[in-house]
């Protein structure tokens, strides 16, 4: 008993001292233009001060999370507190779910300058100040990190796939790991109806067709509604379609290494062995040929499961 008393004694100490010394910060965040950086207690020493009640000082960091992206006076810094907070928070607590979703949508704020990017707010007549070099891919991964981290300890929670897909998606531009990602979540009992759609979509554009017809697999035996097995049955054509083309595509880049020039026509892959017959039709019913510049195309091309051009020009912007 005398034990646990004095332990809430140092606990309650350190958090006083701490709130203090972060008080002092803020008011001479005031007064000087400059960025200012909190002191925190290191993970490993916090492994060790904590004892048994390390959801207990989780907590206390959370709070301190939520209060520093809720004074407007650290905005023009980019909030440069929250990585630490952040950090300590999910060492001492990994099952902290929501814990994860504040982070992963926090840790992203206004990192570009594309759609969607923060406002330059004023704070007493001053801009945000401009972020220092890497700024945008230390948070971006940290984030990244720390969602990864969660579909371990908390893959029942279908938010942190869900924002870990879109950031690899929207920020990282990782289509690949993003498929992946958001194949996992679609298969959680109430994950959004968007989530297996956009992964077949980005399996097709990162020439993974394999992470999408896995998905229509495993989902479609679940599958009652007909109108929705007839849109998965048609997606699952559309990635048979991206995966015979990107088959082909081999091939005749094969043909181009052996004979050192590009191939003309169909028959020519068939020529020289590297095809047993010309290609049925595609999956679609259209036709595959070689092109003017000798690349193997199909007729169905504009049927292809692919993201649309205004929202490849929207992640090129966020790239900048």
């Amino acid at each position: 008993m005398m034990r646990q008393r004095a332990f809430i004694l140092v606990v309650l100490i350190f958090a006083g001292l701490s709130h203090f010394c972060r008080l002092r910060l803020v008011a001479d965040d005031l007064k000087s233009p400059t960025k200012t950086i909190g002191f925190y207690t290191s993970q490993p020493a916090l492994d060790i001060l904590s004892l048994t009640y390390r959801t207990l000082v989780a907590d206390y960091y959370w709070l301190q999370a939520l209060s520093h992206l809720g004074e407007r006076s650290w905005f023009r810094y980019n909030y440069p507190n929250l990585e630490p907070l952040l950090k300590r928070v999910l060492t001492l607590d990994p099952y902290f779910a929501y814990a994860y979703v504040f982070a992963g949508t926090s840790l992203t704020l206004g990192v570009t300058q594309g759609p969607g990017a923060l406002l330059p707010l004023q704070s007493r007549g001053k801009e945000r100040q401009r972020r220092p070099e890497g700024y945008r891919e230390r948070t971006i991964t940290l984030a990244q990190e720390l969602l990864e981290q969660g579909i371990l300890y908390r893959p029942d929670v279908w938010k942190i796939g869900f924002i870990l897909g879109f950031n690899y998606f929207y920020y990282v531009q990782d289509f690949k790991r993003a498929a992946e990602v958001l194949s996992e979540v679609a298969k959680i009992p109430g994950s959004p109806p968007q989530s297996a759609p956009l992964a077949m979509r980005l399996a097709a554009e990162s020439k993974s067709p394999e992470i999408g017809l896995y998905l229509i697999d495993s989902l479609l035996p679940s599958v009652e509604d007909e109108a929705i097995k007839k849109e998965y049955l048609l997606r699952k054509d559309l990635l048979l379609l991206e995966q015979e083309l990107l088959w082909l595509k081999k091939t005749a880049a094969l043909y181009l290494e052996r004979m050192g020039k590009k191939p003309q026509t169909m028959k020519d892959l068939v020529g020289v062995g590297l095809l047993k017959s010309l290609p049925p039709q595609d999956p679609l019913g259209g036709k595959y040929f070689i092109n003017d510049a000798g690349d193997v195309v199909t007729t169905s091309d504009d049927d292809r499961l692919r993201l649309e051009e205004r929202v490849k020009n929207e992640l090129r912007m966020v790239k900048q």
